[in-house]
Order: structure tokens, then C-alpha cells, then sequence
């Protein structure tokens, strides 16, 4: 039963009920109630749109990365400095998010997501320094090669808890 059909079903039986006084006080409870689980439900709403603007601007943070990574022969200091920018937002804002405050039933599925992605964050700041040491230019090749298929990667991650959040919402 859809939230709306379930108010409309209790505010009829409230009109019923409230006519007998003894049940005045139980009628109150079950109003309030009611409206705390609208308030819950526009809450959570409202966090899911805040995760949504949270990966949608990650996922651009992350895409200019990957842009600068592309160039036929990238500043790797300056990839470096990107790289870690977009780093701290990661940190500050996706593996700050709580899943199970996001009141979705794919709450692990977040979850795994969030993981998923840490390890390849951790995993690109590896291949940045590696590149920055790169002497040879096949090893820089690879590196940059290695380095866009983790941004990828990543971006499909976003995409996917992009999918999450707006299918729960």
C-alpha cells in the first residue's frame, strides 16, 4: 500500500474515531505519527537529492582529472594537485555519507559502492605518484593508460550510486 492510499486510510478512520472522547488521545498519537513519517519520508527525500548533487559534482571533480590525464603529456605535479582536491572531496563528502540515513533498501548496495571506490581512489593516488617517477615514456604511457582506466572506473561508480539513490527516491 502506497503512503498516500495508507494516510488517506488513517485519516478516515481518525474522523470515525474521533468522535468517541475516550479515544481522543489515541486519535492525537496517530496523527502525530502520521505526520512524523511524512516529515521522516520529506527528510529523507532530502538527503537523497544532497547524495545525488554529491556525485554528480564528484563525478565532474573526477572527469577533469581524467581529461588532464589524457593530454599527450600531462604536468603530473599539477595532475597530482587535481588529484588530491578532488581526494579530500571524496573524503568529505561520499565516504561521510551514512547509507543507512539514506532509508533506501539498497543501503549495502551504497555501501559496497562507497568501498569500492576508496580502494580505487587509493589505487589512482598510487598510479599518480608512480606516474610523477616515470623516467621512460612507455612506463608513462602505462601509467596514464592505468590512470584513465581507474577514472573510469570511477565514473561508473557514479553512476551507479547516481542510479541508487534516485531509484529509492
Amino acid at each position: 500500500m502506497q503512503f498516500a492510499e495508507k494516510s488517506q486510510r488513517a485519516a478516515s478512520q481518525i474522523a470515525v474515531l474521533s468522535s468517541t472522547p475516550a479515544i481522543l488521545g489515541v486519535v492525537s498519537n496517530l496523527t502525530e505519527g502520521i505526520v512524523l513519517a511524512a516529515d521522516v519520508s520529506i527528510w529523507i527525500g532530502m538527503l537523497l537529492a544532497e547524495a545525488q548533487q554529491i556525485f554528480e559534482a564528484f563525478s565532474t571533480a573526477i572527469e577533469s582529472v581524467g581529461q588532464q590525464a589524457k593530454a599527450a603529456n600531462p604536468d603530473a605535479a599539477e595532475l597530482r594537485s587535481h588529484f588530491l582536491s578532488c581526494q579530500q572531496q571524496f573524503q568529505r563528502q561520499i565516504l561521510s555519507l551514512d547509507p543507512s540515513e539514506l532509508g533506501t533498501e539498497s543501503a549495502q548496495e551504497i555501501q559496497r559502492c562507497q568501498t569500492e571506490m576508496n580502494r580505487l581512489m587509493r589505487l589512482l593516488g598510487t598510479d599518480i605518484s608512480f606516474l610523477q617517477t616515470a623516467r621512460q615514456s612507455t612506463t608513462r604511457q602505462q601509467r596514464q593508460a592505468q590512470i584513465c582506466q581507474r577514472i573510469e572506473q570511477l565514473q561508473s561508480f557514479c553512476q551507479g550510486m547516481l542510479a541508487l539513490t534516485s531509484g529509492s527516491a
